[in-house]
Formats: C-alpha cells, sequence, structure tokens
C-alpha cells in the first residue's frame, strides 16, 4: 500500500490510498497424478469407478505464493476447461461417466483478483481397472467312511468355475485360519470339515496400493457315518402253530444308537416295503 499526495502551490492538498497488487502471472500444474479404482459401480465390466482425487488441492494451492487469491476447478474435458463451463462440483465423490476405463481430468487455475488464467492442465488421470468376479463354489457333503474324520474331495473343476470366462486373474486360496493354502488346490484334496477362502486376483493391475480382487467361500464338509450297532436276534415259540407271534421291541432302537445322537432310524422288511419307525412293541411278525 502507497499513498499519494497531491498539493498546489498554496499548499492545499488532497491525500489517496493506492493498493499495489502483484498476482501470479503463470504456474505449470503439469505433476502427474494418476487415480485407480477398481470397476466399482453396479456393472462391473463397464469401466465406470468412483474417484476421489481430492488430494490434489492441497498440491496446487501450494504451487502459489501463501494468501495468493485464486479459484480451482476442474473439468472432463479440456474444451470444458477453456470454456469454462460444467465444472466437476465433488472432486471427492466423481464418477468417470462417458470416459470409461481412463479419463484425463483438466484444472483450471484463475485468479480472483484480475480474473487471469494463472494455470491450465491435465494432471490428473483416472484409470479403472478390472474387478475380478470369484464365482460361488458348491461342494456336495461327503460321508466319513472310514471314519477318520477326513474325505478326499475332486478339486478338478474348481478353478475353472471360480474364474468362468475372465483372463488376466491368479487365484489363491487361504484355510479358516488364515494359512495360505496350494494353488491350485491339490486333487485330491484331503480335509476335514473347513471352510477356506478362495481370492481372484487382477494380474494387469498398475496400481501401487494393490490389485483389484475378489473372494467367496468354499464349504467342504465330511459328515460322520452313523454306526448301526448289531441288534440280538429274537427268538418266540409259536404258540399257534400259525407262523405269527409278537416280539419284544423296546429296545431295539436303544441298541441300534446306543450312545449317538441326531440320527433317524428307519426299518423297512423283507421286501423293501418300510415300516413305522419306530416299531410298534408289541411287534406283531
Amino acid at each position: 500500500t502507497v499513498w499519494v499526495r497531491v498539493a498546489n502551490s498554496e499548499g492545499c492538498f488532497r491525500t489517496a490510498q493506492l493498493n499495489l497488487v502483484v498476482s501470479t502471472t503463470q504456474v505449470s500444474i503439469a505433476t502427474p497424478n494418476t487415480f485407480y479404482e477398481c470397476d466399482n459401480g453396479t456393472d462391473t465390466t463397464d469401466g465406470i469407478a468412483t474417484f476421489d482425487f481430492s488430494p490434489v488441492q492441497a498440491q496446487i494451492e501450494g504451487l502459489f505464493p501463501v494468501g495468493q487469491q485464486l479459484t480451482i476447478s476442474y473439468y472432463r474435458n479440456e474444451a470444458d476447461a477453456l470454456s469454462e463451463s460444467n465444472a466437476i462440483v465433488d472432486i471427492s465423490n466423481y464418477q468417470n461417466i462417458g470416459y470409461p476405463n481412463t479419463q484425463s481430468i483438466y484444472v483450471r487455475v484463475d485468479s480472483d483478483v484480475d480474473n487471469d488464467c494463472l494455470g491450465l492442465g491435465s494432471p490428473i488421470t483416472l484409470v479403472v481397472e478390472q474387478q475380478p468376479i470369484a464365482h460361488p463354489i458348491t461342494i456336495a457333503p461327503e460321508c466319513d467312511n472310514d471314519r477318520d474324520g477326513l474325505f478326499a474331495f475332486d478339486t478338478s473343476n474348481i478353478e475353472s468355475t471360480l474364474i468362468g470366462s475372465q483372463t488376466g486373474v491368479v487365484v489363491s486360496y487361504t484355510d479358516q485360519s488364515g494359512t495360505a493354502l496350494p494353488s491350485p488346490l491339490p486333487n485330491p484334496f484331503m480335509t476335514a470339515t473347513q471352510t477356506i477362502t478362495a481370492r481372484i486376483t487382477n494380474t494387469t493391475s498398475q496400481d501401487p496400493d494393490g490389485a483389484c480382487f475378489d473372494e467367496t467361500t468354499i464349504d467342504f464338509v465330511v459328515n460322520a457315518v452313523p454306526i448301526a450297532n448289531p441288534v440280538p436276534t429274537q427268538e418266540q415259540c409259536d404258540e399257534y402253530t400259525d407262523g405269527i407271534t409278537n416280539f419284544d421291541t423296546s429296545t431295539i432302537e436303544s441298541t441300534l444308537l446306543g450312545s449317538q445322537t441326531g440320527l433317524v432310524v428307519r426299518y423297512f422288511d423283507a421286501s423293501g416295503t418300510e415300516l413305522v419307525s419306530p416299531l410298534p412293541n408289541p411287534f406283531t411278525a
């Protein structure tokens, strides 16, 4: 701020304040910033994602002197930046609609003092990376016929089902304790009942923070095989010589099951016809 004094020969004068403002003329804002996101919309194959590129605001402001009166605007393309139209409203929640897979964001910096354009460029690149899909896997429960708690599951189709027609992906597996398993899974896969996690990861990623991935769980269920304990043969005299008599069935079911629980007993006659369960007592036969 300087002061101006104007006086005449009679000694009369007036003063005025004159403000001198130095404005930045032009600054390069070409420092590259690349933001990566997985294809995270409702359609994970359309190349559209939601980006937050607001961290560049402080970086651009840092290029100018402290206190500089600026307006920083962001645009979808160069034409909009030049005409100052259709500015991006929310740079923390922006979708690259209309620019699938890759988009360059243009930045314009204008002076609030004299409306000069102080900087114009496209230092922001948005990259949408492939979002793999881990297709669900259903493994039929198996019976533990040798009663060792394990079963050898056929895994020959697991990986191809997980991947489907996708390319540029790799599959990894972890058990329910988080320990890595071989990939692909051994075939046969000898295991007790457990749930493992299968992860499909994009192998073409350039994101330094990590590639896109998807996970699903696979349930391997080994069912215990019940034991049908032997029931002693019952013999009764044919008092009426008609080939029919009454048998006591009161201990048959408890003998069959022993200490086992959670089981259902079904009975069939010699011709394969199912009988009522439990057997009537007495059982006429």
